[in-house]
């Protein structure tokens, strides 16, 4: 279960840094996150326990995209905050773009 935590973090984490720094990736690819994200995970749960079986892989798959869905919607929300003119202000602090996303 911690591999399936661990993992739906990464996954979160990243998908939504792709998406929240192209907003072409995130126009397209956000009716898809939000169409899976509605879907009743009970629904999801037996769909995936046939195709990964009863067993601890179905077990890390259902607990990974549990927590993708949580990590990745609040930090697309907490990124959406930030408007150009924040990382225009950023930038003329001197700030390049790894330490702005330290920030």
């Amino acid at each position: 279960m911690a591999l399936g935590f661990l993992l739906g973090g990464v996954l979160g984490f990243s998908g939504e840094f792709l998406l929240g720094r192209s907003p072409i990736l995130s126009w397209l690819f956000d009716p898809f996150i939000t169409a899976i994200y509605c879907m009743p995970k009970i629904a999801l749960a037996s769909l995936l326990i046939m195709w990964f079986g009863i067993g601890i892989a179905s077990n890390i798959v259902i607990a990974a995209l549990i927590v993708f869905f949580f990590v990745f919607l609040d930090t697309f929300e907490g990124g959406a905050i930030f408007d150009r003119t924040t990382w225009v202000r950023f930038a003329s602090w001197g700030s390049g773009a790894g330490k702005s996303f330290r920030m």
